[in-house]
C-alpha cells in the first residue's frame, strides 16, 4: 500500500477513474463498491463484469501518465 484500484474498461465507468486506497480495509471497501454499482450498469456485458484492476501507485504517474485506447464490438472483439 498505498495502491490504485480502477476499472478495466470505462465503458460503465465515464465518470470514475479509480481511487488511491492505504490498507486491506479501503481496498475491499472499493472493491465492494465497483462491484456493486458495475452489476447494476453492466447490463449483461461479459466484459464489464470483470474485477478492477489494482495496481501500485506511483506518486510521479500523476505528471507521466500515458494512455492506451481501443474500441470493442458488441462482442468485446478488438476493432482499432
Amino acid at each position: 500500500f498505498p495502491c490504485v484500484i480502477k476499472p478495466r474498461s470505462h465503458v460503465a465507468w465515464p465518470d470514475y477513474r479509480g481511487a488511491v486506497v492505504n490498507n486491506a480495509t479501503e481496498l475491499s471497501d472499493e472493491i465492494d463498491f465497483t462491484q456493486r454499482t458495475l452489476a447494476k450498469q453492466s447490463q449483461g456485458s461479459p466484459f464489464l463484469n470483470d474485477l478492477p484492476i489494482v495496481q501500485q501507485y506511483l506518486p510521479r504517474a500523476r505528471s507521466e501518465c500515458f494512455s492506451v485506447s481501443g474500441v470493442l464490438d458488441h462482442k468485446g472483439n478488438v476493432l482499432a
